[in-house]
């Protein structure tokens, strides 16, 4: 029921492949390089089984990253491990779960947290904030979505995600 200019067959395992293109324009190359593709991300998401992973230099300037930051900043981004890879997570949400663990306000004894809130400072704001410290430091990454200059959305990448995981197993956050 499908024309002949869509079917295209690949001579590596002669199962027909559909060719997006009715002009037959792509060739058959293209095929094995999507799949070429979607194995390097399965292989991003094992990262951290990896014995090698550790070694590897960017691992440990992520390793110094993640342990010269704040506890709040530590127990906020440890909850991104809570949610399956490349996974859009909702600032609303997380901002809010972050509350109800009990990580914002950083310090509730602290002077400046005490005159922040004097200033009119919500929980909201100090989520933000923490937010936007992330970013910067490259651990999660904002999702703009319909070309808006506005995020609500991020997510992390999986070799932060597999490093994260091999210092959680490390130290036992």
């Amino acid at each position: 029921q499908i024309p002949s200019k869509l079917i295209k067959v690949n001579p590596a395992d002669s199962q027909p492949r559909r060719n997006p293109w009715l002009d037959g324009s792509i060739n058959h190359n293209s095929n094995k390089d999507n799949i070429n593709k979607s194995g390097d991300e399965n292989i991003l998401h094992r990262l951290h089984k990896d014995p090698k992973f550790e070694h590897n230099t960017a691992f440990q300037q992520f390793e110094v990253s993640f342990l010269s930051l704040p506890f709040t900043l530590r127990d906020c981004l440890l909850c991104f491990l809570r949610f399956p890879e490349i996974v859009s997570i909702k600032k609303k949400f997380i901002i809010y779960w972050w509350i109800g663990e009990g990580f914002l306000p950083p310090n509730p004894e602290d002077q400046k947290t005490k005159a922040e809130f004097a200033l009119g400072k919500t929980e909201e704001d100090f989520g933000n904030e923490i937010l936007g410290e992330l970013i910067a430091k490259d651990f999660i990454e904002p999702i703009y979505k319909n070309c808006s200059l506005v995020t609500n959305s991020y997510r992390m990448l999986p070799f932060i995600r597999s490093a994260l995981t091999i210092m959680v197993e490390r130290f036992v956050f």
